[in-house]
């Protein structure tokens, strides 16, 4: 059975409410999709401008949220588990695991072929993503930085961190791959980069052997994180996605002496709709437009894990 056509679980994370929920169908999860979007763009006073939408594709675990409980039943009745509350001190935990191996990688590549996606060698990149914590200011941001061939940082973007506002899980069977739609944006990005953060970034050196960024002069912040990352964009090349609308997104990414792949999809045409129906805030078209690309874009992403296993090993 095709896993588009299996009962399918959902975790929803909907600020502090947390619910598992399975719909005979997609219609109830397309329109709740599509009224949180409009709900968040339109709402007054909003000082994010720069929403994102993206789906990760990974697998979603749970785990138990009581103490001293090491293990979930290894059978659990559907009704049993609708019923279980998700968050601390409850029943469960949830977490998504957005890497897979290379394996399942060279796998999903292979089925991006079938479906009419097509490489840009052009959009080849790698990149340096910094996590810094700002000592004096208590404050976190991000730091985004090309790496040039002779392993040098020149920076990209400063931001300050990202706030999600909607996550919904689509999870199937034990063993297949599942997919998680994001909703996040940022404050205006960051126009005065301060000088010593230049000058740290403009010293950094990576090696790009190893893919291991060095830093200087950092007394005043916290690295938390960094990550280099290749990234390989693939376009769908299909009537339905032209012009670059749909795009998956495979980094091989590097941190702390691990590698990882990390699978993003985005879709320029919805960011397009909500870009447009912010301007415009009450356009009814551009929200029966907005519904109808948030179910294209879903489907699409059933397309892309129909029958592929999480636990592929060749």
């Amino acid at each position: 059975m095709s896993f588009a056509k299996e009962l399918k679980l959902s975790a929803l994370f909907f600020r502090k409410v947390n619910h598992i929920i399975a719909p005979e169908k997609d219609e109830p999860l397309m329109e709740l999709i599509t009224n949180r979007l409009i709900k968040q763009i339109i709402e007054p006073n909003n000082k994010f401008n720069n929403f994102k939408i993206k789906a990760q594709i990974g697998k979603q675990l749970f785990y138990p949220a009581t103490k001293g409980i090491l293990l979930l039943p290894p059978s659990v009745p559907l009704a049993s588990f609708l019923e279980y509350k998700v968050g601390y001190k409850r029943d469960v935990k949830t977490a998504f695991m957005n890497h897979i191996s290379f394996d399942i990688a060279k796998v999903l590549e292979s089925r991006l072929s079938k479906l009419g996606y097509k490489e840009d060698n052009d959009e080849r990149v790698q990149r340096a993503s910094i996590h810094f914590l700002d000592n004096t200011r208590k404050k976190r941001f991000t730091v985004s930085a090309n790496i040039t061939s002779e392993g040098t940082l020149k920076l990209r973007k400063y931001s300050n961190e990202s706030t999600k506002h909607f996550v919904l899980s689509f999870t199937g069977s034990k063993s297949a791959l599942d997919f998680r739609f994001r909703i996040i944006s940022q404050e205006p990005p960051v126009t005065n980069v301060p000088s010593n953060l230049i000058n740290i970034i403009n010293k950094a050196t990576c090696n790009l052997n190893n893919r291991t960024v060095h830093l200087t002069e950092t007394d005043k912040y916290k690295i938390s994180v960094v990550r280099v990352k290749v990234k390989r964009k693939f376009f769908n090349t299909n009537d339905e996605f032209s012009n670059g609308k749909l795009k998956v997104t495979i980094s091989e990414i590097k941190e702390k002496g691990k590698k990882d792949i990390q699978v993003t999809v985005t879709s320029d045409a919805l960011h397009e709709i909500l870009k447009n129906m912010k301007d415009t805030k009450s356009n009814e078209e551009l929200k029966k437009e907005c519904k109808k690309e948030v179910e294209k874009f879903v489907n699409e992403l059933y397309r892309l894990v129909d029958g592929l296993q999480y636990n592929v090993t060749g």
